[in-house]
């Protein structure tokens, strides 16, 4: 009985080919093959440190053209106004000859004979400072202004003021070479007093011939032609 429990054991090892396998540590070749396979911690840190390293392309800021300046007088584009301006030449900021800014207005000392537009002595000192800033400033022109006190009829001292503006605008013309085409006469005659006509110092400051110089246009811009005045030509 012995025997035969010992040949059956015997038996049994032989058949089976010893002890069964143990799967816990010996892996089966259907998971190696089919496991992805690990990745090393170390290879995806310095992949990751690489592209962070690459410097990105950057385009450089295009810096724009300055605007043409023709002439070098420092000013350019459309700022110039005048873009032909001799070489040297001083301008202001539009880029032209220095312009008169604002209208400047002169009272004459002139004396006139009574009753008549005939100046009594020599007017071109009186003129002087006048034409020479008309002629420093060759855009403007220049309003001449005759004046009256209130003695005499109305009518007759606002012709005797445009006569005697006339005889002022042929001495600026005449004697001192200004442009016919820039000098403007107007009468008023007693319609704008400056002082009172009640004594004798009043009314000689009102019997006066004021000049005024005006500024011209800047360059470019139109010139609006004045609305024409009816008194100027009827006289009334």
């Amino acid at each position: 009985m012995r025997a035969l429990s010992l040949g059956l054991m015997i038996c049994c090892l032989v058949a089976c080919g010893g002890p069964p396998a143990d799967h816990g540590s010996v892996p089966s070749p259907v998971d190696s093959a089919s496991a992805p396979a690990a990745v090393a911690p170390t290879s995806v840190a310095n992949g990751a440190a690489s592209a962070s390293a690459a410097p990105a392309e950057t385009v450089p800021p295009q810096t724009p053209a300055p605007p043409p300046d023709g002439d070098a007088d420092g000013v350019s584009g459309a700022a110039d106004l005048c873009p032909n301006s001799p070489y040297g030449e001083p301008v202001d900021s539009s880029g032209c000859k220095p312009r008169l800014a604002v209208p400047q207005q002169y009272t004459l000392q002139l004396t006139f004979e009574n009753g008549s537009a005939k100046i009594i002595g020599d007017p071109r000192a009186a003129l002087a400072e006048v034409a020479a800033l008309i002629t420093q400033y060759p855009e403007t022109t220049v309003v001449v202004e005759g004046h009256t006190d209130d003695r005499g009829p109305s009518a007759y001292n606002l012709k005797m003021s445009r006569l005697r503006a006339d005889a002022v605008a042929k001495v600026l013309v005449n004697d001192l070479g200004i442009d016919a085409d820039r000098v403007k006469t107007e009468g008023f005659g007693e319609s704008k007093p400056i002082a009172t006509n009640a004594t004798h110092e009043g009314r000689e400051r009102n019997r006066r011939v004021v000049t005024t110089v005006l500024p011209g246009p800047l360059p470019g811009l139109a010139v609006e032609a004045a609305p024409a005045d009816p008194a100027a030509t009827t006289g009334k």
